[in-house]
């Protein structure tokens, strides 16, 4: 028998190569909506070619195989076939040469980039559609407003290596799995992290969801799943989720929430109810259904793209407000989804069903403990306060200004969230580049912005966080973090990155002057004080100015490490005291001239030497051969640091200090308050100092 079969892509041949990869009738193949929405979807991605691939070895049915089928008398044995789809026209003499001569890079290329994906033909009669991998259409990987999560799936074709960029979707089967098990199975292959061989058939999924529940029967064959046995399941998988009941939800705030995970990298699995339009235009209730979600559209008509077992992959689901219509159920939302199909010509039919949702499960990593929520509510009440205060002053000037004025000073604010992990977000925010050009002053804004990202990327972090970038007016301002991994009774915000210092300076200064004011304590009210992280926010924004460590790096630069000990400072693995030490915290009894009695004038190997430690603290002590400012601090990490010196009579300072004061760029700046330092601890009456200037020979 001929390994492989190639035909032309249009619909006879489709059902017909189905239908000869078992010598059988298939006999449901001509009413399956599947079959129907799978030819459709390939015709508007440009198929031209389908290859028959015989004999082909599918984990997941051998999986099912072997825990159900097996046992029957005419089962129809292991062995699947796989058809792929191609946007290329070949034929058998095509792929013979390939296989003869071998494939040149050329030859690779062109298949790659017009490779389609495959579908997994199970030998059963009527549910046959397996695992099944589509590209997503170029209009929806390339569209800012649109957004579908994807893996790259690997294919062996003949020795051919191939690549397609899906999630993997089959059609549901009544006898091992319910539609719930296999929104479940898409689900999981569309978690990045998870291997693709670790992820169980749904014969598997089914086993785990009925064990362990009380009022289940661990039995095959399996019609549906609770929404306790679903969530035993993502149990099983070791994975947190959430379960949120969608009666009381907008399809706004729905939309929002589908948009944060989406944006993270995490499908969510919706279950409802199945209503069909009858023509007198009420609805009839059919049956339970779950889909998985994989993206969205966000602009225009809204959509989702769904995994629906009973009609196709990355299937279009528009809204529909329902809340008008009696549905006697008030566990379900006033809204539904529409799951859009095409004819064969491709133009869209008129819908015939609706599923209307009552709950939404989230799934995340399993060191995630905070959910989305959090984070959300914090952003929502930081985007209400400042708009209700920019509103507010708009209000006020608006007899004072002409109208294209008052357009011209409209704020908008905006921002969005996502899931991601410390390294992703250290590599973009150290690849950042910062506008200057538009700040108020561009120097201070430069200076400030960088010693921020510098002050982040040092810092230490938890794995995953919640990011919350704020846009305003469109431009980046800045974003907010929040520790994913703390607990809901925590202090989860974690860090601030400023992006643009005048909207930080805006936003930040006008929320901590109102914030305890008339109207804006009310909006905070609003808001359960264990669903948020308003305060945490307020205290991080605070932070560098309250925070004395903060106040000393500014004014006496970042702590440094010595950079180095010479053999006279270290001795017997202990690095040696310098007994000349003196510490000084504030005004001092004790005047600089008795500290320098010893210093002779002009002469430059008579020296003291001084450092400000980490704790803020004036170090003033002898250099003695080669024990120099290490031995001063202790070892201890210090800022800035030099000499003093006596010059033409008078007490001078310099930076001189390989080891502490080697590579800050602001010298000038610190030692400046250095010397205002000196003159606070020293107070005597004729008390001079003057900063020697220092330079590197």
């Amino acid at each position: 028998m001929t390994p492989y079969l190639i035909c032309n892509f249009e619909k006879q041949t489709l059902t017909n190569l189905v239908k000869e990869s078992f010598k059988t009738e298939f006999p449901d193949i001509y009413h399956k909506q599947q079959i129907d929405y799978i030819y459709r979807y390939l015709k508007d991605a440009g198929c031209e070619s389908v290859i028959l691939e015989y004999d082909y070895m599918d984990k997941d049915y051998l999986e099912d195989y072997a825990r159900y089928y097996v046992k029957g008398f005419n089962n129809s044995g292991y062995k699947s076939a796989r058809l792929h789809f191609f946007a290329l026209s070949f034929d058998h003499s095509d792929i013979d040469k390939y296989l003869y001569q071998g494939v040149d890079a050329h030859a690779k290329e062109e298949l790659q980039s017009t490779y389609l994906g495959f579908m997994i033909i199970k030998p059963l009669p009527k549910t046959f559609i397996g695992r099944t991998c589509l590209k997503i259409y170029d209009n929806i990987s390339s569209s800012l407003n649109k957004k579908c999560l994807s893996r790259e799936y690997l294919v062996d074709l003949f020795g051919i290596d191939l690549t397609v960029n899906s999630i993997a979707f089959q059609e549901q089967d009544k006898v091992i799995s319910a539609c719930a098990t296999t929104s479940i199975w898409s689900a999981l292959h569309a978690i990045h992290w998870k291997n693709i061989k670790d992820i169980p058939s749904r014969g598997v999924i089914t086993t785990n969801a009925i064990n362990h529940i009380n009022d289940s029967s661990n039995s095959f064959p399996n019609k549906e799943l609770s929404n306790k046995q679903i969530l035993r399941a993502i149990d099983h998988e070791k994975l947190k989720h959430q379960t949120e009941f969608l009666k009381d939800t907008s399809h706004d705030i729905f939309l929002n929430k589908i948009m944060i995970h989406i944006n993270s990298g995490l499908p969510l699995i919706l279950g409802g109810e199945i209503f069909s339009y009858e023509e007198s235009g009420e609805l009839k209730r059919k049956a339970g259904h779950a889909v998985t979600i994989l993206g969205y559209k966000n602009s225009g008509k809204k959509a989702l793209y769904v995994h629906d077992d009973r009609l196709g992959p990355f299937a279009r689901a528009t809204f529909e407000d329902v809340s008008s219509i009696d549905i006697e159920d008030y566990s379900l939302a006033k809204w539904g989804l529409i799951l859009q199909e095409k004819d064969d010509q491709g133009r869209w039919q008129n819908p015939h069903e609706i599923l209307i949702p009552n709950t939404l499960i989230t799934v995340h990593y399993p060191k995630v403990r905070l959910p989305y929520n959090y984070a959300n509510n914090t952003c929502q009440l930081i985007k209400l306060i400042y708009s209700s205060f920019v509103n507010l002053v708009s209000r006020k000037n608006k007899n004072e200004q002409k109208q294209d004025q008052e357009q011209g000073n409209e704020v908008v604010i905006q921002y969005n969230i996502e899931l991601r992990e410390i390294s992703q977000i250290r590599k973009d925010f150290l690849r950042y580049n910062f506008e200057f050009q538009s700040e108020t002053n561009v120097t201070s804004s430069e200076e400030f912005l960088k010693s921020s990202r510098v002050d982040f990327l040092s810092r230490s972090y938890a794995r995953f966080q919640w990011v919350a970038s704020f846009k305003i007016n469109n431009k980046d301002g800045f974003k907010i973090l929040f520790d994913a991994t703390d607990i809901p009774q925590g202090n989860a915000v974690s860090a601030i990155l400023y992006e643009n210092k005048d909207y930080c300076d805006a936003v930040f200064q006008t929320l901590k002057s109102i914030v305890k004011m008339q109207p804006y304590s009310d909006i905070i009210s609003q808001f359960k004080s264990d669903e948020q992280f308003f305060n945490s926010f307020l205290k991080k924004i605070n932070e560098s100015e309250n925070d004395y460590s903060s106040f000393l790096d500014i004014n006496y630069g970042k702590l440094r490490a010595p950079k180095s000990l010479k053999a006279g400072e270290f001795f017997g693995g202990v690095v040696k005291e310098n007994t000349t030490t003196r510490r000084f915290y504030g005004k001092s009894d004790t005047t600089i001239a008795s500290i320098c009695e010893g210093l002779e004038n002009n002469n430059k190997t008579s020296f003291l030497i001084w450092a400000v430690g980490d704790d803020g603290a004036l170090l003033i002590g002898k250099e003695i051969g080669d024990v120099g400012h290490p031995s001063l601090t202790g070892f201890k990490p210090a800022r800035i640091a030099g000499e003093i010196r006596l010059v033409n009579g008078v007490i001078s300072i310099n930076s001189k200090s390989g080891r502490y004061s080697r590579d800050y760029s602001n010298k000038d700046f610190l030692l400046n308050n250095a010397l205002a330092k000196f003159k606070s601890i020293f107070q005597e009456n004729d008390f001079e100092m003057k900063i020697l200037p220092f330079s590197v020979d």
